[in-house]
């Protein structure tokens, strides 16, 4: 599958997030590029009313902050 750059507004990630909480769904959301987006603001699914403990959010440094290659550890 590849990147389409899409970003979903409020009321589209509102309805994915009812769907998920009403039928217990986890949703993965891949905020990578959230410091990059520039015609819109950047909102998490995550932040959303009842779907936060089903939400596993991706994001990393590589791309926001030009460290590609580099590795950290926790």
């Amino acid at each position: 599958m590849q990147p389409t750059g899409g970003v979903y507004g409020r009321e589209t990630l509102k309805e994915i997030a009812d769907i998920a909480v009403d039928n217990d769904i986890l949703v993965l959301s891949d905020e990578i590029y959230e410091k990059i987006i520039y015609d819109k603001d950047h909102i998490s699914i995550g932040s959303m009313d009842g779907i936060h403990d089903l939400t596993i959010t991706v994001n990393g440094f590589s791309k926001a902050y030009a460290m590609t290659g580099w590795r950290l550890d926790t």
